[in-house]
């Protein structure tokens, strides 16, 4: 029985692999991927920034939407924290997944997590 999302996700992917997370926020779940298979490499896209008035973003429920530049630039720096022991198997894109997206090169991944915008 899977009980974890992480979980799921490492059933999907084995041996080397390149999956990107988007939505990474303090980085929990991209640790849990990297201890999962030490073959991975993950790339952790989040924007880590309070969204502008008017963003659909807002349109939610996400608690998150509204957290302050402040609140969202501590969640990164956990998240660094959290994801430094990995080292080159991690990239990190601080951008908005649309922009992310366009600095991975196409048919690269072998699975994408979408925990965000």
């Amino acid at each position: 029985m899977i009980r974890y999302r992480w979980e799921a996700a490492l059933n999907r992917v084995h041996g080397p692999c390149v999956v990107a997370e988007i939505g990474v926020w303090r980085g929990q779940m991209s640790a849990k991927l990297l201890e999962g298979n030490p073959e991975l490499r993950l790339i952790a896209v989040d924007w880590w920034q309070a969204p502008p008035p008017g963003h659909s973003y807002f349109d939610g429920s996400i608690k998150i939407a509204r957290m302050s530049n402040e609140q969202l630039e501590q969640a990164y720096q956990e998240a660094l924290e959290r994801l430094k022991p990995f080292g080159d198997r991690v990239q990190i894109i601080r951008a908005e997944s649309g922009e992310a997206a366009k600095l991975i090169e196409d048919e690269s991944l072998h699975l994408v997590f979408l925990d965000g915008d």
